[in-house]
């Protein structure tokens, strides 16, 4: 299967939230993965809202990042 992610979508993967656990199954199940390049901007937007809100801390924001810039 061709999974396609926008960014909300995208975003579960790296912040736990709700529809984490069922992106989670989603990617395992895709035999390609793929979303637009606009993703970029916005998932990376999205990390640093929930900094602002206070739903994740600095380093877990970095650590989210990270971890979507190596994907």
């Amino acid at each position: 299967m061709i999974l396609y992610l926008d960014a909300s979508a995208l975003v579960k993967r790296y912040i736990d939230e709700r529809g984490t656990t069922e992106i989670a199954t989603a990617i395992q199940g895709a035999t390609i993965v793929g979303t637009s390049v606009l993703s970029r901007a916005e998932v990376v937007a999205a990390l640093a809202k929930a900094v602002r809100v206070g739903v994740l801390t600095e380093e877990a924001a970095g650590a989210a990042r990270r971890a979507f810039n190596k994907d």
